[in-house]
């Protein structure tokens, strides 16, 4: 077979691998996150079937797609009048949550380095970088399992909201530093406050205008069949031209979805529900992508993991240590809230990083920054790792929630319980 065969072969493979992680997940609650990264591990260090040279040729184009769809998803399901209102918790979990993961991961980097598993390059800029890219839990993971397992509306909409907010401040946190390091690295003198205005400014104006120019385009192809196509086209457009003048990216994408989503106009629909205002095509068309990009970048990043080193044991231990972190983070966001402990646990174990930490692991390369080569292999398993505990640990905790509120029943026929904030 020639090379294209194969290509197309290992394409069909991954999205059927997709869909039956799908199905597993319906029937067990096993994330289907794992069987991607499954079959990324077998196809590359396994079976040696591709190398990551072979994948770095195409990953700062997956990428780039996979953060677009990705803060799309995330700040277009964001109601924020809703989430400033109702859900303030949510909120404090994830600004908590994330200042947890940085400082935990910075100084577990730094320990590394000085003990010689990181090289010598290494500086706390490093360990800010590395905090901040596993710095969330992962929307395309936790979103599906919490709905599928009809878990609690109350324990759903604020893990749901914090999820989506992490996804957006790795994002737009780790790419800023990044810009800022490379600028370093380049021998550039320049104003580190200046250079974060500028960067955030031309985002916020340039996500600000194309959300302005996308509500006018909306509201005119308002139930035609070329809304999605030509949305899709318009994301990626503004990437393209924001990342070019100098701006940030992500950042003017988050923007321009926050505005569509949130921004009333005659003739569109509530804007809380940012579906029905582009429609059910659109949202379904949506739904397919964000499948495929999370089908192929999870199989793309168990294949990139490559032999067992100290970077990879390092992951590890970070996973762990973010497990950890996330205890200390639900007990203090959550405190005052009358939450039942085995609530608190299940929110504990929803921590698994998924493809934001997978595309912002290799950006530090691509832009030069020395001394950032081990970040891809520790950020890949330490998200496996992630993965791998919540969903040991996420029957655990349902089964533990279900017998709870099996207790709770028999003290009280009513089924009352004391009235909590959120």
């Amino acid at each position: 077979m020639t090379s294209v065969e194969v290509v197309l072969l290992a394409a069909a493979a991954i999205l059927v691998v997709g869909c039956i992680g799908e199905r597993i997940f319906v029937l067990t609650n096993l994330p289907d996150a794992l069987w991607l990264l499954a079959a990324g591990v077998a196809i590359g260090p396994i079976f040696g079937l591709v190398q990551p040279d072979q994948l770095t040729t195409v990953a700062p184009y997956l990428g780039a797609v996979t953060i677009v769809v990705v803060i799309f998803d995330g700040a277009a399901r964001l109601d924020v009048s809703s989430a400033v209102r109702t859900a303030p918790r949510a909120i404090l979990l994830a600004v908590m949550g994330f200042a947890v993961a940085i400082l935990i991961v910075s100084l577990a980097s730094v320990a590394a380095a000085a003990v010689g598993v990181l090289p010598q390059q290494w500086s706390w800029e490093h360990g800010l970088l590395l905090g901040t890219i596993l710095g969330g839990s992962s929307s395309v993971v936790v979103m599906p399992a919490v709905f599928r397992a009809h878990v609690s509306p109350r324990i759903s909409g604020l893990v749901s909201i914090e999820s989506a907010l992490t996804d957006v401040l790795c994002i737009v946190g780790a790419t800023a530093i990044i810009d800022l390091m490379a600028i370093h690295a380049a021998g550039v003198v320049v104003d580190p406050v200046d250079g974060v205005i500028r960067t955030f400014g031309l985002g916020v104006v340039g996500g600000a205008a194309g959300g302005a120019l996308g509500l006018v385009a909306l509201r005119s192809l308002k139930g035609s069949e070329y809304t999605y196509p030509l949305l899709l086209a318009g994301l990626l457009s503004l990437y393209a031209v924001v990342e070019a003048n100098g701006g940030s990216a992500p950042l003017a994408v988050l923007v321009f979805a926050l505005i569509v989503a949130n921004v009333h106009l005659p003739g569109f629909a509530d804007a809380a529900e940012w579906s029905g205002s582009l429609g059910p095509t659109v949202r379904g068309l949506h739904g397919v992508i964000v499948f495929m990009v999370k089908a192929f970048f999870f199989v793309f990043m168990g294949a990139m993991l490559g032999s067992l080193s100290p970077s990879l044991i390092l992951g590890v231990l970070l996973g762990g240590l973010l497990l950890l972190g996330r205890v200390g983070a639900v007990r203090i966001a959550t405190a005052g809230s009358g939450m039942a402990p085995s609530d608190r646990r299940l929110v504990s174990i929803l921590l698994p990083r998924g493809l934001a930490a997978g595309v912002l692991a290799g950006l530090p390369g691509y832009a030069g920054i020395p001394g950032s080569a081990p970040i891809p292999s520790v950020t890949y398993a330490a998200v496996l790792t992630t993965i791998l505990l919540f969903a040991v640990a996420f029957p655990l905790a349902r089964r533990g929630q279900s017998n709870a509120a099996t207790d709770d029943m028999a003290l009280d026929p009513l089924g009352s319980s004391p009235a909590t904030d959120s």
